[in-house]
């Protein structure tokens, strides 16, 4: 594959093209972490990849601006509110660890089928499959966005857990939203 004086070369060039000296950033070191990986598999980074690699990253970027956009519609947010507000008394809410009901799995089952005949219409258009943007928005989310509902909302209807969340964070806030009421009334 690579010899010992290829790789202490990549390495001593990956960390002058970075510009690393001390105090280096955590996703820099990923960056170079991941490269260094590549070269000892026999897959160099090359001039060419960094340029599709920029591509990539440039249509992610605009597929979730888009997405954002879609799900700030307000046909979007009316079929997540009508959802929620069809569905919060059939909802069992369980303790951390204990055993979901079936049923609210079949809601899960629901809305995951909602999400998806929301989205077949942006999807076709953008040329992208369900898989793609799920995997793209998970991706998203480890990277660090905290603020993105779309991300929330493709989550949620891909992976359980996340919809047991956003099911409890849509209580809570309704929870809230009748307190304040109360506050101001009572």
């Amino acid at each position: 594959l690579v010899d010992e004086q290829d790789m202490a070369a990549a390495v001593e060039s990956g960390l002058a093209e970075a510009g690393f000296k001390e105090g280096a950033s955590h996703e820099d070191w990923k960056k170079l972490s991941d490269d260094m990986s590549r070269i000892s598999l026999g897959e160099a980074p090359c001039e060419a990849n960094k340029g599709e690699e920029k591509r990539e990253d440039d249509e992610d970027k605009r597929i979730l601006e888009l997405l954002e956009l879609f799900f700030s519609t307000p046909e979007f947010t009316d079929a997540v509110r009508q959802f929620v507000e069809d569905n919060e008394e059939k909802f069992l809410f369980v303790e951390e660890g204990e055993e979901q009901p079936l049923s609210n799995y079949d809601l899960y089952l629901k809305y995951t089928n909602m999400i998806e005949s929301q989205l077949e219409a942006f999807l076709k258009q953008h040329d992208v499959d369900h898989e793609d943007v799920a995997k793209l928005c998970v991706a998203e989310k480890e990277g660090g966005n905290r603020v993105s509902f779309s991300l929330d909302y493709i989550i949620a209807s891909t992976e359980y857990d996340k919809f047991l969340q956003m099911m409890a964070d849509f209580k809570c806030m309704r929870e809230f939203e009748i307190g304040e009421e109360e506050d101001m009334f009572g």
